[in-house]
Protein backbone atom coordinates (compact mmCIF):
# COMPACT_ATOMS: atom_id res chain seq x y z
CA UNK A 1 0.00 0.00 0.00
CA UNK A 2 1.49 3.26 -0.94
CA UNK A 3 0.49 6.84 0.28
CA UNK A 4 -0.30 9.06 -2.73
CA UNK A 5 0.78 12.85 -2.36
CA UNK A 6 -1.22 15.57 -4.16
CA UNK A 7 1.64 16.61 -6.16
CA UNK A 8 4.93 14.00 -5.57
CA UNK A 9 7.20 16.83 -7.70
CA UNK A 10 6.68 19.10 -5.46
CA UNK A 11 8.08 17.22 -2.74
CA UNK A 12 11.87 17.27 -3.91
CA UNK A 13 11.42 20.89 -5.19
CA UNK A 14 13.20 23.36 -2.57
CA UNK A 15 10.92 26.12 -1.05
CA UNK A 16 11.59 28.16 1.63
CA UNK A 17 11.16 31.70 3.10
CA UNK A 18 13.94 34.36 1.64
CA UNK A 19 13.30 37.76 2.68
CA UNK A 20 10.69 38.06 5.83
CA UNK A 21 9.65 41.64 6.42
CA UNK A 22 7.60 42.14 10.01
CA UNK A 23 5.01 44.52 9.57
CA UNK A 24 5.80 44.50 6.16
CA UNK A 25 3.50 45.50 3.28
CA UNK A 26 3.68 46.26 -0.40
CA UNK A 27 4.13 49.86 -1.78
CA UNK A 28 2.14 49.82 -4.64
CA UNK A 29 -1.05 47.55 -5.64
CA UNK A 30 -1.51 48.72 -9.13
CA UNK A 31 0.65 46.79 -10.98
CA UNK A 32 0.37 43.89 -8.62
CA UNK A 33 -0.83 40.32 -9.03
CA UNK A 34 -2.33 39.34 -6.16
CA UNK A 35 -4.43 36.52 -4.72
CA UNK A 36 -6.32 36.08 -1.74
CA UNK A 37 -7.04 32.47 -0.17
CA UNK A 38 -10.51 31.85 1.35
CA UNK A 39 -10.62 31.06 4.72
CA UNK A 40 -8.01 30.61 7.64
CA UNK A 41 -5.15 30.88 7.61
CA UNK A 42 -1.73 30.30 9.42
CA UNK A 43 1.84 31.42 8.42
CA UNK A 44 2.63 28.29 7.70
CA UNK A 45 -0.27 27.22 5.98
CA UNK A 46 0.02 30.16 3.76
CA UNK A 47 3.63 29.38 3.18
CA UNK A 48 2.69 25.86 1.65
CA UNK A 49 -0.18 26.81 -0.77
CA UNK A 50 2.39 29.79 -2.14
CA UNK A 51 4.95 26.83 -2.29
CA UNK A 52 2.78 24.95 -4.08
CA UNK A 53 0.96 27.50 -6.66
CA UNK A 54 3.76 28.24 -9.76
CA UNK A 55 2.69 31.67 -10.12
CA UNK A 56 3.40 32.87 -6.11
CA UNK A 57 6.74 34.35 -5.44
CA UNK A 58 5.90 35.93 -2.20
CA UNK A 59 3.00 35.89 0.48
CA UNK A 60 1.13 38.61 2.32
CA UNK A 61 0.14 37.42 5.85
CA UNK A 62 -2.63 39.94 6.85
CA UNK A 63 -4.75 39.44 10.31
CA UNK A 64 -4.95 35.38 9.05
CA UNK A 65 -5.28 36.34 5.75
CA UNK A 66 -3.31 35.03 3.13
CA UNK A 67 -2.73 36.62 -0.05
CA UNK A 68 -0.65 35.43 -2.68
CA UNK A 69 2.27 37.71 -4.89
CA UNK A 70 3.37 37.27 -8.13
CA UNK A 71 6.82 39.08 -8.47
CA UNK A 72 7.03 38.24 -12.38
CA UNK A 73 8.69 41.83 -12.71
CA UNK A 74 10.72 42.27 -9.55
CA UNK A 75 10.67 45.91 -9.55
CA UNK A 76 6.68 45.91 -8.81
CA UNK A 77 7.43 43.74 -5.44
CA UNK A 78 8.64 46.94 -3.54
CA UNK A 79 7.90 46.51 0.33
CA UNK A 80 8.13 49.15 2.98
CA UNK A 81 7.14 48.66 6.78
CA UNK A 82 3.63 49.77 7.93
CA UNK A 83 4.73 49.26 11.82
CA UNK A 84 1.67 46.87 12.43
CA UNK A 85 2.88 43.35 14.06
CA UNK A 86 -0.13 41.57 12.48
CA UNK A 87 1.20 42.14 8.76
CA UNK A 88 4.27 39.81 7.30
CA UNK A 89 5.50 39.76 4.01
CA UNK A 90 7.58 36.69 3.02
CA UNK A 91 9.33 36.78 -0.30
CA UNK A 92 9.88 32.49 -0.70
CA UNK A 93 13.10 31.21 -2.57
CA UNK A 94 12.07 28.64 -4.92
CA UNK A 95 14.16 25.98 -6.85
CA UNK A 96 13.60 23.18 -8.92
CA UNK A 97 15.34 19.89 -7.91
CA UNK A 98 17.70 18.22 -10.62
CA UNK A 99 16.86 15.19 -10.28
Amino acid sequence: MSSSFPDANWNRSKCEPGKILLGGRLQSWEDHHLRLLEGFHTVQSCQTACCQSPACDAFWFLENMCIQVNCTVPATCQANRTGTSDSVLVFLKKSKSTE
